[in-house]
């Protein structure tokens, strides 16, 4: 507050403020928990999208602002949820987590690492455990082919790679030669249990992966 010259207080002025990105964004998180919740195919998604665009440039050319901006939250929002189902339920035919069960199985596969390797510290003793475990390293890797007799085939994937022991002279960007074993992420056994699968799965990984010892981990080709 300020006062004039004739001594009369004088009120600031103030400017109200509108954020339309948090508005887009409330409408996209909208669609996200629709198709969370109900599981409608993507091109449902996709034609209303398409659909809300179409009658939000109509109302927009004849000047009906207010009308075209719901039509235009509509489309924001099947924006969201089909983003959200691609993510969740659309994967490559040759995607490694299809042929993976609960219980581990060996393989051979080719993959670049996307991380450097990580140490893991022992867990702390449990006499419920059925294999001791040591110090581990982990990094996440993206799967291109897996070894079938003795051709290649081509596959997809990101995964956690866990080695017991310590992986030395492997970087982020290394074309990798690995013997491993793969399985799904394990499911929580009891209510109330941390879900390590679902965790997995909002990042897109379908499969784990864990080597017996460092050497089963090899560099074929140097990150660039």
């Amino acid at each position: 507050m300020s006062d004039d010259a004739s001594g009369q207080t004088v009120q600031p002025e103030t400017t109200r403020r509108f954020a339309p990105l948090v508005v887009l964004l409330s409408a996209a998180a909208a669609g996200i928990l629709v198709d969370r919740c109900f599981l409608l195919p993507v091109w449902v998604w996709l034609a209303a999208g398409g659909t809300s665009l179409s009658g939000w440039f109509f109302f927009w050319l004849r000047g009906r602002t207010r009308i075209s901006a719901w039509i235009l939250l509509g489309a924001a929002a099947c924006a969201g949820a089909a983003r959200h189902h691609d993510h969740w339920n659309l994967y490559r035919a040759d995607e490694l987590g299809r042929a993976a069960d609960e219980a581990p199985r060996p393989i051979c596969l080719r993959a670049a690492a996307l991380t450097s390797p990580r140490r893991v510290a022992a867990p702390p003793d449990n006499p419920l455990r059925t294999r001791p475990t040591g110090e581990r390293s982990r990094l996440l890797v993206d799967v291109a082919e897996i070894r079938d007799g003795r051709a290649w085939r081509p596959a997809s994937g990101t995964a956690e790679l866990y080695v017991d022991g310590h992986v030395l002279g492997v970087q982020a960007g290394d074309r990798l030669h690995v013997f491993a074993l793969f399985s799904r992420p394990p499911r929580p056994l009891n209510p109330g249990d941390f879900d390590l699968a679902w965790h997995r799965r909002c990042d897109r990984q379908w499969v784990q992966l864990e080597a017996r010892f460092p050497d089963a981990v090899r560099v074929v080709a140097p990150g660039a």
